[in-house]
């Protein structure tokens, strides 16, 4: 699951909150969520340098907050995703 990063993946967005949702682990961003797809492949980079590779396992909307919200697939846990962690993706489309 660490892995090398993908010199061709743009940055998606810098995680300033992170919480769960249905035993899920899900990223909030400081701004916007560009175009992507859910089950893109994306990485986390972590604060010490690390990369998880994974995927997005759904998008979910806060409609009160306007916000899009990265749910991430169950194997994972907050601890591996601290504030901070930048989530990278290949196929990114910014609005």
């Amino acid at each position: 699951m660490l892995e090398h990063a993908d010199p061709s993946a743009r940055k998606l967005l810098t995680v300033n909150y992170r919480g769960t949702y249905d035993g899920h682990v899900c990223v909030y961003p400081e701004v916007g969520v560009g175009e992507v797809a859910s089950y893109a492949a994306i990485e986390l980079r972590r604060p010490d340098g690390t990369i998880i590779s994974t995927r997005v396992e759904e998008l979910m909307m806060i409609p009160r907050e306007h916000l899009r919200v990265v749910v991430l697939p169950r194997l994972l846990v907050l601890n591996d995703v601290p504030i901070g962690t930048e989530v990278w993706c290949a196929d990114v489309q910014r609005r």
